[in-house]
């Protein structure tokens, strides 16, 4: 059986990349990835629970074998994390991917969504985390912009209008 084309989404922590991938995955009758998920139902262990054993570098091997199994994965949607763009490997594994769509959100709508949600985000826990998303947005926003064939804004629009404007490009790209 040939496989179907897949699609990627990177992006920033908070910029959306599952809510807005499982609603796109939907509309495109497509199976939805989660790599953190993926993550932990491979481990049995929370994304928190790798940072604080093994280390940011434990989980980046980890996220790195992920990738490698994503990428054999066939017409499925599938939400990155943020920092997969940081490994060169992860970057070469993405630029033979079939679509990259890079999800951009502002600093105060991603300081809003992450604040909220610190235990799922291992990176942004404690204080100061302004100044953390901006020093990773600094980092990271040239890399996701470099493997990114189309982009879209998260700040404003609602979710589903997204999904369905994600849908709408991917359909007329032949998805």
């Amino acid at each position: 059986m040939n496989r179907l084309p897949n699609v990627f989404l990177i992006g920033p922590s908070g910029a959306g990349k599952s809510t807005v991938g499982r609603e796109v995955a939907k509309l495109l009758k497509m199976d939805f990835y989660d790599m953190d998920l993926f993550i932990q139902n491979r481990t049995g262990v929370e994304i928190a629970w790798i940072f604080d054993k093994e280390g940011e570098a434990g989980f980046r091997a980890r996220e790195t074998e992920a990738l490698h199994e994503m990428v054999k994965q066939s017409n499925a949607i599938i939400a990155t994390g943020g920092g997969v763009v940081l490994s060169q490997e992860n970057r070469e594994l993405l630029k033979q991917a079939d679509k990259v769509v890079l999800l951009k959100v502002g600093l105060e709508k991603q300081h809003e969504r992450a604040a909220t949600n610190q235990q799922t985000r291992p990176l942004l826990r404690g204080e100061n985390i302004k100044e953390k998303l901006i020093s990773m947005a600094e980092e990271r926003t040239p890399l996701y912009e470099a493997l990114a064939d189309v982009s879209f804004d998260t700040d404003s629009m609602h979710v589903k209008l997204l999904a369905k404007e994600i849908a709408n490009y991917l359909r007329r790209e032949g998805f």
